[in-house]
Parts: C-alpha cells; sequence; structure tokens
C-alpha cells in the first residue's frame, strides 16, 4: 500500500472479500493475514538533497523523481527513526541486453552502476553529516 491507512485497513478489507467470494460458493473462508513492512516514507528534505547529488552526478536529464513502487522493505522501518530516502540506481543497459526485470530468470545488471551507487552513497553521507 502506499498508506498508513490503508495499510492498516487491509487486512480487514482482505477478509471481507474473501468471506464475500467463498459464501457465493456456499463456502467460508479465513484468512491468515501477516502484517510485515510498513509503507516507506521518504523525507522530503532528504529527497530533495539526493535529487540535487544525483543530478550533479549523472545530470539531471538521467534523474527520475516519484517512481512509486509497492516493494516492501527493511528501508519502512528505518525510515520511521531517522530521516533519509530510499533510491534507486539504474542498472539496465538495453545495449548489453541487460533490461529484464527483478525476479526473472534472464535478469542481470550492468556492473557499470556499481561505481556511481558508490559514488551516491559517499556523496549522500558526506552530505548529510556535513549539515548544519
Amino acid at each position: 500500500t502506499l498508506s498508513d491507512e490503508l495499510w492498516e485497513a487491509m487486512p480487514g478489507r482482505i477478509q471481507r472479500m474473501a468471506e464475500g467470494v467463498a459464501a457465493g460458493f456456499g463456502a467460508t473462508a479465513e484468512v491468515d493475514y501477516c502484517k510485515m513492512y510498513p509503507v516507506t516514507r521518504n523525507d522530503p528534505g532528504v529527497v530533495d538533497r539526493i535529487e540535487g547529488l544525483a543530478q550533479e552526478l549523472v545530470g539531471p536529464e538521467e534523474v527520475i523523481r516519484h517512481q512509486t513502487t509497492l516493494g516492501g522493505e527493511d528501508m519502512s522501518f528505518f525510515l520511521r527513526k531517522v530521516p533519509g530516502c530510499f533510491f534507486f540506481i539504474g542498472s539496465a543497459n538495453e545495449e548489453k541486453g541487460l533490461n529484464h526485470p527483478h525476479h526473472n530468470p534472464r535478469f542481470d545488471f550492468d556492473e557499470g552502476a556499481l561505481g556511481i551507487g558508490i559514488e551516491m552513497l559517499t556523496r549522500s553521507v558526506e552530505s548529510l553529516l556535513n549539515e548544519g
């Protein structure tokens, strides 16, 4: 989900849907719902700073903002305690045939992205430690 309110409401909604479908077939339903990862909430100030660093590193035309994802991540727990943001380093390369999505058996990535990732993390740490 993309909001805390919906994340809280989903177990009940799923239970009611399962019961309704089951009842339509003369059956009953039991749902075992395990709430694991809360919504990942990025700090807007940190997002702005990281976006600026990324634009300096790879150019504004290579930075995509507002890429929403429903992936569950441990980051969602960390960001509840410390301001930060979750960002991606693009690693696909169509010219090399490295453009299959994650969890695809043919997935691979362009190792050239590793240097960009290291540089982004280094610049991010330096920027955030030097603030104020």
